[in-house]
């Protein structure tokens, strides 16, 4: 189809074909280069000038590795021509096809990590990805990401958003490796990215990486001990029979790979994976949609007949400690209800998320109770709600400032000081009159994360109590 245009580009091939534009190979003559020429047929000025804006956006992008370079912008004959850089290879979704096995997540994560940073750098330029998905990233030879989709300026409160951009991401990452083998951290960082609840998201996109790259941080330290832990047995093995010892080794990693083993854990299309599936929709006893994929119900003899804890994060420390340090503190406690509740949700991508939670409520005060939410399988404790009732006047932050130094080893204030910065946020809250106000103290280094809350609709002060399991102190606007 050898026709040039500008007295430059020769158009060599058709790529694609469509009623309002054509994309094809052409050379640069003047360069001695392949490049993509796309042509927009007639069509009206507006749209005309709207194509060119983006393709101005994108030019002023050049500077960003993963976006494809405009090259050239020009009109002949009535129709818009926009020259790009000519990219060999084929789409996310193609290159996974070529794949017989799903992908782990650290696969997964190398190839969309550089999607994840291009999103963040285009935001601080004030722009957005016009569509983000498999088919507009393309996957060269050499492994190498490019992005195949225009840019657009970003209007707050119109059109794509960064936590859809951050939802996006996570689905395709989900999608990739359809939850095979992720980790607890990993399954809950992901969740965190598609979560529907404006506060319980990311802030933004910088945070996102930082929390799917702390996995990697995590296995270093993991191998460092390992490491020291090698080194002090070969010195064990100088003093020991070497019998003994490795007797011993063996004995604790069969215990580790015990514990480690948390319902719905299991990698996609396993047996063991097919199995609790098979095993949950035999002995649910209601299920019903949600967001993300289908909740099972469970009842309690179902879970201990499984036997094996759910997938939530924990805290180090016990139930029973907790309720024994808070009566240390003077608090008398009794308790006033009792309940169960199993659910487990298999999600849209394959991911399966257990809650097995067996909640005891104590009245700690006069119209101010204590929620504790334990592993129905193993007792270990999973969360903290301390509230009041909806006619009690009783502050919180006294309580609440006990329970947060009990649970943080190293939180920074004492009892006092923590009760009074609670205080003010509680008559904040209360002066915005409904708003649902979350705050947030968490400089413990893996030990508890507090969320506060204020809520019109049940008239209710909330401490949430939750192990810090991203390690870091997060604020969610």
């Amino acid at each position: 189809m050898e026709k040039m245009v500008k007295e430059r580009y020769t158009m060599l091939q058709i790529l694609t074909n469509t009623d309002e534009e054509t994309v094809c190979l052409a050379e640069d003559c003047l360069l001695n280069q392949n490049v993509t020429l796309t042509v927009y047929r007639g069509g009206n000025a507006s749209s005309k000038t709207k194509l060119r804006e983006h393709a101005v956006i994108q030019a002023a992008c050049s500077d960003i590795p993963q976006i494809i370079k405009i090259l050239d912008i020009f009109e002949e004959e009535q129709d818009l021509y926009i020259v790009s850089e000519y990219v060999q290879g084929s789409s996310l979704r193609q290159y996974l096809r070529q794949y017989p096995e799903l992908l782990s997540f650290e696969q997964a994560w190398k190839l969309l990590r550089p999607v994840t940073e291009a999103a963040g750098v285009v935001r601080k330029k004030g722009q957005v990805f016009h569509t983000l998905d498999m088919d507009s990233v393309l996957v060269r030879e050499d492994g190498s990401i490019k992005l195949n989709t225009s840019l657009i300026p970003e209007c707050p409160g119109e059109g794509r958003g960064q936590s859809d951009e951050i939802h996006t991401l996570c689905a395709m990452l989900y999608e990739m490796t359809a939850g095979n083998g992720l980790s607890l951290h990993q399954q809950e960082a992901l969740n965190r990215g598609m979560e529907a609840e404006r506060h319980r998201q990311y802030s933004g996109i910088s945070e996102l990486v930082r929390a799917l790259d702390q996995e990697k941080g995590i296995a270093g330290k993991n191998r460092k001990r390992l490491f020291a832990g090698i080194a002090a047995g070969f010195l064990l093995i100088l003093t020991l029979a070497a019998v003994f010892v490795g007797n011993a080794v063996l004995s604790s990693q069969s215990r580790e790979s015990e514990v480690l083993e948390l319902a719905g854990n299991y990698d996609r299309g396993s047996p063991r994976y097919r199995e609790f599936v098979s095993f949950v929709k035999e002995h649910a006893v209601s299920e019903e949609e949600s967001e993300d994929g289908i909740v099972y119900t469970l009842n309690e003899e179902s879970v201990r007949k499984w036997n094996r804890p759910c997938n939530q994060f924990r805290f180090e420390m016990s139930a029973d400690t907790v309720l024994k340090e808070l009566e240390n503190c003077g608090y008398e406690l009794t308790k006033i209800d009792e309940t169960e509740e199993n659910t487990v949700e298999l999600q849209t991508y394959g991911a399966i998320l257990t809650r097995f939670r067996r909640t005891e409520t104590y009245r700690v005060m006069e119209g101010v109770a204590l929620a504790v939410v334990t592993d129905s399988v193993n007792k270990d404790l999973l969360m903290l709600r301390l509230y009041r009732g909806d006619d009690s006047q009783e502050p919180l932050h006294g309580a609440g400032a006990d329970l947060l130094c009990i649970l943080l080893e190293d939180w920074y204030l004492g009892p006092e000081e923590t009760a009074e910065m609670m205080a003010e946020d509680e008559k904040t809250a209360l002066k915005l009159n409904g708003q649902s106000m979350p705050g947030q103290y968490a400089y413990g280094v893996q030990e508890c994360r507090m969320d506060f809350y204020w809520g019109e609709a049940d008239r209710v002060i909330r401490y949430l109590f939750h192990p810090n399991h991203d390690f870091e102190y997060y604020y969610w606007p």
